[in-house]
């Protein structure tokens, strides 16, 4: 990609970020957006389950489908703790 190109030619370090499990995701596009990080000419590369926050419209929605549950969403360190229902690849 010509992006990818200008930003090695610059110096500049590639970070590829993305965010799995939102409303609307599938096994097809989770399959989509795997095929394409790894199409990316990137440095490093960073994967987060979506946090419904509450409050939010997507905590409600996950809230309603049982995806979440108001305790327990972190561990001691706040790392954000996925509830087990999350689709086998």
């Amino acid at each position: 990609m010509r992006f990818h190109r200008d930003c090695h030619k610059l110096g500049l370090v590639i970070h590829g970020d993305f965010i799995v499990g939102l409303p609307g995701e599938t096994r097809e596009t989770l399959r989509k957006t795997i095929e394409y990080a790894k199409k990316l000419d990137v440095e490093t590369i960073q994967v987060s389950l979506g946090h419904a926050f509450p409050g939010t419209e997507f905590f409600e929605h996950a809230k309603a489908n049982g995806l979440v549950s108001i305790d327990g969403m972190a561990d001691d360190t706040g790392h954000q703790l996925p509830n087990g229902r999350l689709p086998r690849l």
